[in-house]
């Protein structure tokens, strides 16, 4: 990610609008226009570089906001970040031409250990 200690769990407030559209792997990243919407392989590929960062960069009880479509296997990404303790909710879903666009809503759970009695 290149922010490291930074904005490790300082971030209450991440949106993320990345290029989800299934294209061939090498039109992601490139200077066309089509980068712009160019997600490779299951049109996932820029967004999976930032999936395994989320926990680490998320505050106590922030929330991530994730534009995907059904064929970027939302309940996939749902598996992923349940596994690094955030909740997700489909907050709103609506159809875009051919692409049924939805915005998820992951919060980071905050921890209650401390509340645990010894």
């Amino acid at each position: 990610m290149g922010f490291g200690d930074q904005i490790s769990n300082k971030v209450d407030l991440l949106i993320f609008n990345p290029p989800y559209v299934v294209t061939p792997s090498n039109e992601v990243g490139t200077k066309d226009l089509s980068a712009a919407w160019a997600g490779g392989v299951d049109g996932r590929e820029v967004t999976n570089r930032l999936l395994p960062k989320i926990s680490d960069i998320l505050a106590e009880g922030g929330l991530f906001y994730l534009v995907a479509i059904k064929e970027n296997k939302i309940e996939d990404i749902k598996q992923i970040l349940n596994k690094q303790g955030l909740t997700m909710t489909v907050v709103l879903t609506r159809r875009s031409g051919p692409e049924l666009l939805s915005t998820l809503r992951f919060e980071k759970i905050e921890s209650r250990v401390a509340d645990l009695p010894l």
